[in-house]
Parts: structure tokens; sequence; C-alpha cells
């Protein structure tokens, strides 16, 4: 007698272990598909950043500055001899010290120097038990009050005239972070050049004074103080303006401005259709009037709030780069 033995039943597809690796390869495939897509969508859209950053069109105040350094200088200054050849014997001040007049600076067997004026000593020339002759300058004596100086230049002096305003900051002050009122007092008419600074760019020049009735005292009492000061020259307030590299010129002179697009998809087949961005961005012919250091004036061809793009970069291939 035979024994029947059955036949083991196959297992079905999906029951395989084969099937469900090619699933999960399958599967990570349509997802390395979708990223790699999302990626490329990405990077197209990055290509074309630059073209989001924009300004608005709004009503500001236009200045047209000289930026210089200035040096805090005492009003008026003298100084103060000996009228023989002495040993000095008593020295009863240092420099950066407040004098009052008549007030003993200096002694020596024959004779004492006095203060001739409330001041402040800025220099000392000697020291006790040296011997100095008549025509050496002893002590130098300022006045306390100060002003700020520099010596302008050929250009520069036709821009300048009393009564205009400065913006002071001290870069060793606070980082430089407080800022200071100041106005223009005196500009010199004569050229000052002084010998030793010939071809070295130092005192030469014409002389201007600047004034500040808000710098604190800390500050104006110490004579040689480096300041940075921009002088306003010229000016126009409450008028529609733009950052001066905004504003394009063609090949005819002629002022344009880009308004701020939507770079979307659309946009960006656009753009890689017709192989320049400028093909695809919107122009407006404006004019132009008064030019600042920062910021032009627009007189036409633009109204306030309109939105302008900032920076484009021009472009002769099928990609924006």
């Amino acid at each position: 007698m035979s024994t029947f033995i059955p036949k083991p039943k196959k297992k079905r597809f999906y029951k395989r272990w084969w099937f469900w690796l090619l699933v999960v390869v399958f599967l990570l495939v349509l997802v390395g598909l979708a990223v790699g897509q999302s990626v490329m969508k990405q990077q197209r859209l990055n290509k074309y950043n630059y073209l989001k950053d924009a300004v608005t069109v709004s009503k500001t105040t236009i200045e047209k500055t000289i930026a210089t350094n200035a040096v805090m200088t005492a009003d008026e200054t003298t100084s103060l001899y000996l009228s023989a050849p002495a040993k000095i014997k008593e020295l009863p001040v240092s420099v950066g010290e407040e004098v009052n007049k008549d007030e003993v600076l200096l002694k020596t067997d024959l004779e004492t120097l006095k203060a001739p004026f409330d001041g402040r000593v800025l220099e000392i020339n000697t020291h006790v038990d040296d011997l100095n002759m008549a025509a050496q300058p002893l002590i130098v004596l300022g006045y306390r009050s100060s002003h700020l100086e520099f010596f302008a230049s050929d250009a520069e002096v036709l821009e300048l005239v009393v009564g205009q305003t400065a913006h002071i900051t001290v870069p060793s002050f606070n980082n430089g972070k407080d800022a200071y009122s100041g106005e223009v007092v005196f500009v010199d008419t004569k050229k000052f050049a002084d010998p030793s600074a010939l071809g070295s760019g130092g005192n030469s020049g014409y002389r201007v004074k600047i004034t500040s009735g808000d710098m604190p005292e800390a500050l104006t009492k110490i004579i040689g103080l480096s300041a940075d000061v921009e002088i306003v020259t010229d000016q126009k307030t409450n008028i529609l303006a733009l950052p001066s590299g905004v504003v394009q010129t063609d090949d005819n002179n002629n002022e344009f401005v880009y308004l701020a697009p939507t770079v979307d998809e659309d946009f960006i087949t656009k753009a890689e259709q017709t192989g320049k961005v400028t093909d695809v961005l919107t122009s407006k012919d404006i004019t132009t009037g008064f030019v600042g250091d920062e910021y032009t004036e627009i007189t036409s061809g633009l109204k306030e709030d309109e939105k302008v793009l900032l920076y484009f970069e021009p472009q002769n291939s099928t990609t924006p780069f």
C-alpha cells in the first residue's frame, strides 16, 4: 500500500521576501525622485533669490555731506618764555591742569611766570633744575573753551560756509555710538601750508572750525582728541527718494528702475526661456533731481510706496548666473 504525500502549496507572490524587497526599493526610488525634484526646484528658486530684495519709494531727507576727521583744539593758545636764561626752581603745574589768571606756573631764580588768563596747560617743555634759554617756549597755555578743527581741501572749501550743520562722533568714546550736533563757525579763505606737512597730507589746507553745544566736557577738554565729522553742505527734506544704486541708465542715458517682481515658477520659466532676466522684469522710466550721498530724489515716474528692485545681475545666458 503506497503512501500519498501531498505537494506543498506555493506561497503567494506577496508573501515572498523578494516581493517586499522590490516594494521597498520601488518606494525608495519614488522618495528619491520626489526629494530630487524638490531640491532642483528649490535650487532654481534660490538662483533668483536676489530678485526678492526690494526697496520702497518713500519720502525722506537727503543730505550731501563732507566726511572728514577733526581734532579738538583750544580756542586760543599762548606760549610763555623766560626773559633771560635761567634754571627752573619750581614747576607746580602739570599738563591738562586748569589754572586761573595770575596763578604761578613756573619759577626761576630771576622771575616767575604766571597765567595771563583762565585756561588749561597744554604743553610743558621743561623740568625742575633744567637750564632754559630765553627763546625757548616753556609752557603752552590754552583757553578752557575748545572747538573741533580740520583743514579742508580746495574742492571741499568751495562747499563750506559758516552755519552749516555737522554730525559728530568720537570713535574712542563708547565705540563711537554717541552722536553729537555741531555747527561750522569759521572757514578760512587763506590756505595754510605747514612746511613739515608738505607731501604728507598733514596740516595743509583751509582751516575750518566747528563747535558743539551737546558734547560732554569730558570730551571737549581733551585737546588733541580725534572725532569723525560729517558736514551737511546741502539737503532736501520730505521728498520722494530711492537709494542711488537702484537707478539705472540705458544707452541713451535715460533713467529707469526695475519694479520688484513676484519670483514664482512662472517667472523663472519665462526667465529661462528668454535667456535674460531683464527681459522678464518690468521697468519704469523716471526722472531724478537732487543727488545726495546715498539717496537720489525721484521727481517723476514713481509713486510713494511702490516697490523697486534693489539689485539685479545682468544676464546673457539661459541661467541667472
